[in-house]
C-alpha cells in the first residue's frame, strides 16, 4: 500500500478475543506501569486487613496481580473466562483455584471472600448489566472485608485521548452512586486515584495501544480514526523530546466495604 493511502486507512476495531487484540494488549502491558502501581497500592491496603483468609480475583487475566497478592492469603480463587488468559493464569498462579465462568455464571455463594478484586474489567460488561454485577461482587464479600473495583480514571490524558475520537470514558464513581441509590444495600466507600503512565517507544507501539483503548472505548456507530488523524493527535500532544510518546493513564480504586 502506498504510504499516503496507508496513513488514510482507518484503524481496525479489534475484538476482545482476537489474536490481534491479544498482541496489541501485550504492547500496552509492556508499555505501562499500571500493574506495578496497582500491586503496590493494593498490598498497602491489604496489610491492615484484620482477616486475610480468602482472596477472589474476578477477571484475573494472566495472573500478574493475582500472584503478587495471593501470598497474603491462605486461599486464592480466580475467575477468568478467556481461555488463553486462563492458561497463563494457571501457569502464574499454580496454587489458585481457577474458574472459567463469567461473573454472572460463577458457582460461588454469598460472603465467600475477605477481599474481592475486579481490576479493569467493567469496560467489557454491557452497561445494563453493570449494576447487577457490582451487587453480586459486593455480595461475595465477608463482613469486615472489602471489594476493590479498578478502572482508568476519567481525569487522565488517556481518557482525554478517548474523548478526542468520540469515546466516553468509564467513571467508577458512577457505579458507586448507582449502588448507593439502592436503599437495601449499605456500604462504606472510598475512591483513590493513583498516577500511572503509558510510555510507547514508537508510533507503531502507540498505534497498537490506541487500538486497545479505542476498540472498547468508541461506540460502535462511530468510525475508528485514520492513522493520519492518530499520528497528528499523538505528535501534537504526547510526543517526547527524546522520542516516543508518554500519556498519563491514572487508575481509580473504588473500595467498598459492606456494613
Amino acid at each position: 500500500m502506498h504510504a499516503s493511502a496507508q496513513m488514510s486507512a482507518r484503524l481496525d476495531r479489534l475484538a476482545f478475543d482476537s489474536p490481534e487484540y491479544k498482541k496489541a494488549f501485550g504492547t500496552f502491558l509492556k508499555s505501562t506501569d499500571q500493574k506495578k502501581k496497582a500491586i503496590a497500592w493494593l498490598r498497602g491496603q491489604l496489610a491492615s486487613m484484620p482477616e486475610r483468609e480468602v482472596f477472589l480475583d474476578v477477571g484475573a487475566g494472566s495472573g500478574v496481580i493475582t500472584g503478587a497478592l495471593a501470598e497474603m492469603f491462605r486461599t486464592t480463587i480466580a475467575l477468568e473466562p478467556n481461555r488463553d488468559l486462563r492458561r497463563e493464569l494457571e501457569r502464574n498462579c499454580p496454587n489458585a483455584s481457577v474458574l472459567r465462568e463469567t461473573i454472572g455464571g460463577a458457582p460461588l455463594g454469598p460472603a465467600i471472600a475477605d477481599f474481592v478484586l475486579c481490576c479493569h474489567v467493567f469496560y467489557y460488561i454491557d452497561r445494563a448489566d453493570r449494576l447487577p454485577i457490582l451487587r453480586r461482587l459486593l455480595g461475595w464479600v465477608r463482613p469486615g472485608g472489602m471489594l476493590v473495583v479498578v478502572l482508568q480514571s476519567p481525569r487522565s490524558q488517556c481518557s482525554n485521548f478517548l474523548r478526542s475520537f468520540g469515546g466516553s470514558p468509564e467513571d467508577v464513581s458512577e457505579l458507586r452512586d448507582s449502588l448507593r441509590r439502592e436503599a437495601e444495600i449499605n456500604f462504606e466507600s472510598t475512591l483513590t486515584t493513583r498516577e500511572s503512565h503509558i510510555d510507547a517507544a514508537s508510533f507503531e507501539d502507540a498505534c497498537a495501544i490506541a487500538q486497545v483503548v479505542l476498540s472498547y472505548g468508541i461506540p460502535d456507530h462511530l468510525e475508528m480514526p485514520t492513522l493520519d488523524e492518530l499520528r497528528t493527535l499523538l505528535d501534537e500532544n504526547f510526543r517526547q523530546p527524546g522520542g516516543g510518546y508518554r500519556i498519563s493513564c491514572n487508575q481509580d480504586f473504588l473500595c467498598l466495604r459492606p456494613r
